[in-house]
C-alpha cells in the first residue's frame, strides 16, 4: 500500500509540474528535457561495451559533490565510463561530459516499469547516489539485481521521515543502499540507530572546492571586481535567505560581496538590485563598476570556481 500511495504522490507531482509549465519556464525545462530522456540513453550508452559507473546527482550542487568521487575513482578503474545522471534542469544544463563524465541525461521518473528499463538499458556495475537522492524504485531493483549502491555526502536530521514512528517505508528504501559515506557524526548516530553500514567521510564538496582553487582557474570579471578588497561569497541564495542576506550586507560595507542566487529569475535579483544601492550584474560589468559593493551572478555554473576568490 505505501508503494501505491507513494506512486500516487509521483503522479500528482508530475501532473502539477505539467500544469506549471505552462507558464515557469525551469518546469517546462523539467519536462521537456525527459521527453527524449530514453532516445539520449539510446544514443550515448547503448553501443558502450565497457563497464558503467552511474552516479546520480540532484542539481550542479551535488555534482560538485560527486565530482571528487568520480575523479578518484577514474584514476583507479580507468577502464569504466560514467553516467550522470539528473533531477534538476539547472544541473544537466550546467554539465559538460568531459574525460570524466562521459555520458549525461536527465533521471526518467520514478516507476518500476522506468527503473528496469533504465537498468536494462545502461547495466551499470555501481551505482552512486549523492546527498539527499533516495528514489523507491531505482534502489529496489538495484538492490533485487545485488547491485552495490553508496550514498556519497549524505547527511540527515531526526526531523526526516526516515526516522519517525510511522516512516517505516522510508527506512525500507535506506535499507536498499549498501553503504552510506555521511557528512558527519550526527548522521552516523542516526544511521546506527537503523543499523545501517556508514562512515563519517565528510563534505565532499569541500574537496572539490580545494580542487577548484587549486587548478587556478582565472575569472577576468571576478578578478577586477575583487581587486584587493576582503570579499564574502554567498552562494546558492534561496527567496528565504533574501532579508538575512541584505541585513548583512547593510552592515558591512567594509566587505565585498559576490552573490550567487539559486535560481536566475528577477524575483530573487531584483530586490537585491532594489534594496541595496550599490550592486551591479556579472553580464553588465564595466571598468566603471569597480566601486560597486554586490556583484550578482546571473548565470550557472560558475559558482564552484568564484569560491577560490572568497576571504568568506
Amino acid at each position: 500500500m505505501s508503494a501505491f500511495i507513494y506512486s500516487l504522490g509521483l503522479w500528482f507531482y508530475k501532473l502539477l509540474i505539467s500544469l506549471v509549465a505552462w507558464v515557469n519556464p525551469k518546469a517546462e525545462l523539467f519536462i521537456r528535457g525527459r521527453k527524449n530522456v530514453w532516445q539520449s540513453l539510446e544514443d550515448q550508452v547503448a553501443v558502450n561495451t565497457s563497464p558503467l559507473l552511474w552516479v546520480h546527482c540532484s542539481s550542479v550542487g551535488e555534482y560538485e559533490q560527486g565530482r571528487p568521487v568520480m575523479e578518484a575513482f577514474k584514476n583507479e578503474f580507468s577502464d569504466f565510463k560514467i553516467l550522470v545522471t539528473f533531477y534538476s534542469p539547472s544541473g544537466y544544463e550546467a554539465v559538460s561530459t568531459d574525460a570524466i563524465v562521459n555520458f549525461k541525461t536527465y533521471l526518467p521518473f520514478d516507476s518500476k516499469t522506468n527503473a528496469n528499463r533504465f537498468l536494462d538499458l545502461v547495466k551499470p556495475e555501481i551505482a552512486i547516489f549523492i546527498k539527499y537522492e533516495f528514489w523507491y524504485f531505482f534502489l529496489k531493483e538495484l538492490y533485487r539485481r545485488d547491485l552495490p549502491v553508496y550514498s556519497v555526502s549524505s547527511i540527515f536530521r531526526p526531523s526526516q521521515l526516515f526516522f519517525k514512528f510511522y516512516g517505516g517505508f522510508y527506512r525500507n528504501i535506506l535499507k536498499n543502499i549498501s553503504y552510506f559515506f555521511v557528512q558527519d557524526k550526527n548522521s552516523s548516530d542516526l544511521l546506527n540507530s537503523l543499523n545501517l553500514p556508514n562512515l563519517v567521510s565528510g563534505d565532499t564538496r569541500i574537496d572539490r572546492v580545494l580542487d577548484i582553487r587549486n587548478n587556478n582557474k582565472s575569472l577576468p570579471v571576478i578578478e577586477m571586481f575583487v581587486g584587493d578588497e576582503v570579499v564574502m561569497v554567498i552562494g546558492s541564495m534561496r527567496k528565504e535567505d533574501l532579508d538575512i542576506v541584505i541585513q548583512f550586507v547593510i552592515q558591512h560595507r567594509d566587505l565585498k560581496f559576490i552573490i550567487a542566487p539559486h535560481e536566475i529569475i528577477d524575483s530573487m535579483i531584483m530586490p537585491l538590485e532594489e534594496r541595496l544601492n550599490s550592486t551591479v550584474r556579472y553580464s553588465e560589468f564595466k571598468n566603471t563598476d569597480l566601486a560597486q559593493q554586490v556583484l550578482i551572478i546571473d548565470n550557472i555554473g560558475m559558482l564552484s570556481t568564484l569560491y577560490r576568490y572568497a576571504h568568506y
